[in-house]
């Protein structure tokens, strides 16, 4: 079978691959309860907390989300927070099915946000999830602003 004009077009473009290394921090993360403290640099930003599982992040979500819907009954609140949170089966201590170059994206806990000249963001911190395509590099360790 012949390829389309827009097939072979889409061919030449690259596509973008995550770092592989840090691909294989998010699967050991991602299958257990160990976690890292990481800075990524993100299209010019510099994000710096905890790098955690993805069980972790959406546990914090169901929090959240629990906080939130309190208002609705109880069985609608717990069909959209279960929807909302379906990702969570894909992480955890034992969960090994995920390849590691299928790892799509990173989570981190204690996270903020640092951008040239303004104060981190937020000031206490918070979960963060992004996709690991758009990390152009990464430290261990975090960031910490000393002011003087």
């Amino acid at each position: 079978m012949n390829a389309t004009p827009q097939e072979k077009l889409l061919e030449k473009i690259p596509h973008e691959t995550p770092d592989g290394y840090l691909q294989v921090l998010v699967s050991i993360v991602n299958s257990s309860d160990v976690e890292l403290p990481l800075t990524l640099y993100v299209n010019g930003l510099v994000i710096s907390g905890i790098l955690t599982g993805g069980h972790k992040y959406f546990d914090h979500l169901t929090d959240i989300y629990g906080k939130y819907f309190s208002a609705l009954p109880e069985y609608e609140a717990s069909e959209i927070i279960g929807t909302l949170t379906s990702g969570k089966s894909n992480y955890g201590p034992g969960c090994d099915d995920i390849k590691i170059s299928e790892m799509r994206y990173i989570h981190m806990r204690d996270a903020r946000i640092h951008t040239p000249g303004k104060e981190p963001m937020p000031q206490n911190s918070m979960f963060w999830r992004g996709r690991l395509t758009s990390v152009d590099g990464f430290s261990m360790g975090t960031y910490t602003v000393i002011c003087t």
